[in-house]
């Protein structure tokens, strides 16, 4: 009986620490135009130039404390970087950049750079 209590205290401690390993995840994100209510407005991957384009961003994993980074990109070069804290999770959050005609990309990372998810979108 006390190796079955040692080993379900050992499973559960690895498997809390593997979740917590896996760390940030983007459950969903996308390109608009606005967010109202928490939401996105205006969803789209084309915009025209002079426009404020809001990458919005569902998070899983995270707990208090946590950041994710979100990196514009045009003709690959970044142009901001800005960094998100994260309270929980789920957790909704957005950034925002006013952009100028070309080829553009806004990378979600977390805070070891690792690229969770890369939004490309044209200006025009």
């Amino acid at each position: 009986m006390r190796k079955i209590m040692l080993f379900v205290a050992l499973t559960t401690a690895v498997m809390a620490m593997g979740m917590r390993w896996a760390g940030v995840q983007v459950s969903e994100a996308k390109l608009g135009t606005g967010v109202q209510d928490r939401a996105l407005t205006g969803e789209g991957t084309s915009f025209p130039a002079g426009s404020q384009v809001y990458v919005w961003m569902s998070l899983t994993g995270a707990q208090a404390g946590d950041a994710v980074t979100v990196t514009w990109k045009r003709g690959g070069q970044a142009v901001l970087t800005t960094k998100l804290d994260v309270g929980g999770s789920p957790w909704r959050t957005w950034a925002q950049k006013t952009v100028t005609a070309g080829s553009w990309d806004a990378s979600i990372s977390d805070p070891s750079g690792t690229v969770l998810k890369d939004l490309p979108f044209t200006v025009k």
